[in-house]
C-alpha cells in the first residue's frame, strides 16, 4: 500500500483549536464525574444481563435505569445492591411530568383530576402522550418529592436523573392556580398577553424550579441521614434558553443555584458536527459549576455503525466534557456497537487530545450518498468494499468525469492555521495524470472566499493509496464553512474512494501558492451538468423531520409521491416557521429564474409563505422571490428577476399550512439567463 503525500502531510499530528474545555472551574480543571484522566460513561438502561455485564466490564460510571412514572419496582433494590458491588452508580431516569400515558393515570391523578395541567386553549393534559398534574399545585409537588424520597431510601439509590422535569409544551401552565397567582403579582391577565411573553414564561417556569428546589432539600436530608451524597441529575436538551422558552424548564437556574450535581444533555443528532455546537452551548451553561455528560443515541438512523458512533463520541469528548452517555442499551445490542463503545471506554484525556476531529460527515459512505453531492453527474455509486474500510463497509465508485462534494458548516473551531485533507483511493486506470483534483473553498470572516485546487498524483498499481494534503488558513479569520470536493476530469477514470477526512490544525503547514486559485478560475473550473444549476449540489438546512426527508431531497429532481414523498421531499422539524435550506454552488453563476414545487405530501408538511434569497458571499443575501405556495404538490411556482451572480441560494419556509407541524418542499430549481 502506497502513501502518496502531496504536500506537508500532518493529519495524524493535527491539533484541534478553538475547542477548549468549556466545563472547567476557575483553576482550569475539567469538572467530570470521575475527576481524573478517564472518560466517565453512562448507560441508559442496563437492566438486561448482557448490557449490565458490558457496563461492568467496560468500567461505566452510571446506570440510568428507566422507570415508568413513580412505579415501585420490586427488582430495583437487588439491582442497586449488585451494581454497587460492581462499582456502578444507579440514578434511575424518572419522567417527572408524567402522571399517566394514553388512557391511563396514576391513582393520585385519578383522585385529583382538578390538578391536571391546563393549556392556553383550556384543554387539560389528561390523555395521549401528555398526561400530567400541574407543578403549580403544592400538593402535587409534595406528592412527587415524597415518591422520589421513598425510592431513594428504599432502594439505596445514588441519585435520580430528572427526565421530563418540565411542562409538556409551549402552551402549558394555564392552570387556574398559576394564572391567578400571576394576576395577583403582576396585575396582568395571561390570557390577554402573548403566550411567549418573557415575564409569563419565567413565572410558569418558576413552579418547575420550585419542585427541583424542594426535591433538593429532601435529597440533602437523606444525604445527611446516610452520610453520602444524593445526586440529582438534570436530563435536558442542550440549550437552556430554548428549554425555558419551549417547555418552561429553567435548568440554567438549577445549575446556578446548585440544585443539581450534573447535567445529562440529550443530543440525539444524526450530524455529529451539529452535536459539537449543541454541546458547546451546554458546556457554557455548566461552566465551573457542575459536570456535563452529553448523551448520544445510536438508534434508528442515528449513529448505527461503529465508525459513525466513534466519530460522534470523539466529537463530544473533544469539547472537554470528560463524560459521555449512550441511549440506549437495546439499540446498542441491536446494531452490535459494544466493541465501538469498548474502544471509547479505553480512551484517556491524553488520547483524546491527540486525536484530530474529522469534520466530514459520513466519511466512509456507510450511509450511502447522505451528506454528499455528486454535482449532477453520473457514474457515481456506492459499493461494498470490505477490504478497505475498518468496519467492512463501503466505498464510492466514480466512473468517468464527476466528483463528490460536501459542505462543512457546523462544529468548526473559531480559528485554524491549516486545513488538512486525506482520503483513500484505488484505481486500475492507466493514466490519471492531470485529471484528479482536490477542490477546497473556504468561506471565512465576513464572507472572504479562498479557493484551492490540488492535483493528485497516484503511483502505478491497483492497491489502495492514501492521498494527503495540507493548506494554509488565515488564522485571524473565523471559518464560516468549507466546501470540499474530490473531482475527476477523465472520462475513462475508474476510481474507488473511501475514508475521507478534513481536519483543522493550529500549526501553519507552510506556503501553498501553487494550489491557490482565484474566484474566476474556480468559476471556470466548474461547469454545471444540467441547466438547473442546483441539481446535485451541496445543501444544508435548519432541520429535517426524519430519515427520508433530508435537505438534498429539495434539489435531487425526484418528484415521486409514493409513501408521502419519503426519499423525494424535504420536510423540516417543528415548528413550521422560518425553516430553511441553503444550496452552495462550487462557484458563482448568473441566476435570473427560480421554480418551486410544494411538498407532495399532506398540508401539514407543506410551505404556505416562503422567500428565496441569493448571495455572492454567504453573508449578505438579497430576496429575489417570495409569496405563497399552492396547497398541493402539482403546481410549480415560477419567479423571474434581473440577473444576479450568486454562489448561494437560500429557500426559507416562513410559515407552514399547519404551524404545529412542518414546512417542506418537493423541489427548487434555479436557472441562468442562457437557459430557457
Amino acid at each position: 500500500m502506497t502513501n502518496t503525500t502531496l504536500w506537508a502531510a500532518a493529519i495524524g499530528a493535527c491539533v484541534l483549536v478553538g475547542t477548549s474545555a468549556l466545563a472547567a472551574d476557575e483553576s482550569g480543571e475539567i469538572i467530570t464525574p470521575e475527576g481524573n484522566n478517564t472518560v466517565a460513561l453512562g448507560l441508559y438502561g442496563g437492566t438486561g444481563a448482557e448490557s449490565y455485564k458490558q457496563a461492568v466490564d467496560l468500567g461505566f460510571t452510571y446506570l440510568f435505569i428507566s422507570v415508568t412514572w413513580y412505579t415501585d419496582c420490586d427488582w430495583m433494590k437487588s439491582k442497586v445492591q449488585q451494581a454497587h458491588a460492581d462499582g456502578l452508580k444507579v440514578c434511575p431516569s424518572f419522567a417527572t411530568a408524567y402522571d399517566g400515558y394514553g388512557d391511563e393515570m396514576s391513582e393520585f391523578a385519578k383522585l385529583h383530576p382538578e390538578w391536571l395541567e391546563v393549556r392556553r386553549d383550556g384543554t387539560k393534559t389528561e390523555k395521549g402522550v401528555q398526561v400530567g398534574l400541574s407543578f403549580g399545585i403544592p400538593e402535587v409537588r409534595r406528592y412527587k418529592v415524597d415518591a422520589f424520597a421513598r425510592h431513594i431510601r428504599e432502594n439505596n439509590l445514588d441519585g435520580i436523573m430528572l427526565d421530563y422535569t418540565r411542562m409538556f409544551d409551549r402552551t402549558c401552565g394555564y392552570h387556574p392556580s398559576i394564572v391567578d397567582a400571576f394576576k395577583a403579582e403582576t396585575g396582568r391577565d395571561p390570557h390577554k398577553i402573548s403566550n411567549d411573553d418573557p415575564q409569563w414564561i419565567r413565572f410558569r417556569a418558576k413552579y418547575v424550579t420550585m419542585f427541583v428546589r424542594e426535591l433538593r432539600e429532601e435529597a440533602d436530608k437523606i444525604a445527611a441521614e446516610r452520610g453520602r451524597p444524593v445526586e440529582l441529575l438534570a436530563c435536558v436538551n442542550p440549550d437552556p434558553k430554548e428549554c425555558l422558552q419551549r417547555v418552561k424548564q429553567d435548568w440554567q437556574t438549577w445549575v446556578d443555584e446548585g440544585l443539581v450535581q450534573g447535567v445529562v444533555t440529550m443530543v440525539y443528532d444524526h450530524d455529529p458536527n451539529q452535536t459539537i455546537e449543541k454541546i458547546r452551548i451546554a458546556n457554557e451553561a455548566c461552566r465551573g459549576k457542575v459536570w456535563h455528560m452529553p448523551m448520544i443515541a445510536p438508534y434508528d438512523w442515528f449513529l448505527t455503525t461503529d465508525e459513525l458512533l466513534l466519530d460522534a463520541s470523539l466529537k463530544c469528548l473533544k469539547t472537554g466534557t470528560g463524560a459521555l452517555a449512550f441511549y440506549r442499551d437495546d439499540y446498542i445490542a441491536k446494531y452490535q456497537l459494544w466493541d465501538a463503545i469498548g474502544e471509547v471506554s479505553r480512551w484517556t484525556a491524553d488520547d483524546i487530545a491527540q486525536m484530530p476531529i474529522n469534520y466530514v460527515r459520513n466519511p466512509g459512505f456507510e450511509m450511502a450518498m447522505e451528506n454528499w453531492a455528486d454535482g449532477g453527474g453520473t457514474g457515481i455509486r456506492r459499493i461494498e468494499q470490505p477490504d478497505r474500510s475498518r468496519t467492512g463497509g463501503s466505498a464510492m465508485q466514480v466512473s468517468g468525469t464527476g466528483g463528490l462534494r460536501q459542505l462543512i458548516d457546523r462544529g468548526l473551531p473559531d480559528h485554524a492555521a491549516s486545513l488538512s485533507v486525506s482520503f483513500w483511493v484505488k484505481t486500475e486506470s492507466s493514466d490519471l495524470s492531470d485529471s484528479l483534483f482536490i477542490d477546497v473553498s473556504v468561506n471565512a470572516g465576513k464572507g472572504k472566499e479562498s479557493y484551492f485546487r490540488v492535483p493528485v498524483s497516484l503511483t502505478g498499481g491497483s492497491d489502495w493509496q492514501q492521498v494527503e494534503a495540507s493548506l494554509p488558513q488565515d488564522e485571524a479569520l473565523t471559518i464560516n464553512h468549507i466546501l470540499f470536493g474530490i473531482v475527476s476530469a477523465n472520462e475513462n477514470a475508474e476510481l474507488l474512494i473511501d475514508d475521507v477526512a478534513v481536519s483543522l490544525g493550529a500549526e501553519p503547514p507552510g506556503p501553498a501558492d501553487d494550489f491557490a486559485i482565484t474566484a474566476r478560475q474556480a468559476s471556470a473550473n466548474w461547469q454545471p451538468a444540467a441547466d438547473n444549476l442546483l441539481r446535485g449540489q451541496t445543501v444544508i438546512g435548519s432541520s429535517y423531520w426524519e430519515a427520508g426527508t433530508e435537505f438534498d431531497n429539495a434539489i435531487d429532481g425526484d418528484l415521486s409521491r409514493e409513501n408521502y414523498g419519503y426519499g423525494a421531499v424535504w420536510v423540516s422539524q417543528r415548528p413550521a416557521e422560518n425553516q430553511w435550506v441553503l444550496v452552495n454552488l462550487p462557484a458563482a453563476k448568473p441566476i435570473n429564474r427560480i421554480r418551486v414545487l410544494n411538498n407532495a405530501s399532506q398540508s401539514a408538511y407543506r410551505t404556505l409563505s416562503y422567500q428565496v434569497e441569493l448571495s455572492a458571499d454567504g453573508r449578505v443575501f438579497r430576496k429575489v422571490a417570495g409569496g405563497t405556495l399552492p396547497d398541493n404538490g402539482e403546481t410549480w411556482t415560477q419567479s423571474t428577476f434581473p440577473t444576479l451572480t450568486a454562489k448561494y441560494l437560500r429557500f426559507t419556509g416562513l410559515t407552514g399550512y399547519n404551524l404545529e407541524y412542518a414546512v417542506g418542499i418537493q423541489e427548487i430549481e434555479a436557472y441562468g439567463p442562457a437557459q430557457e
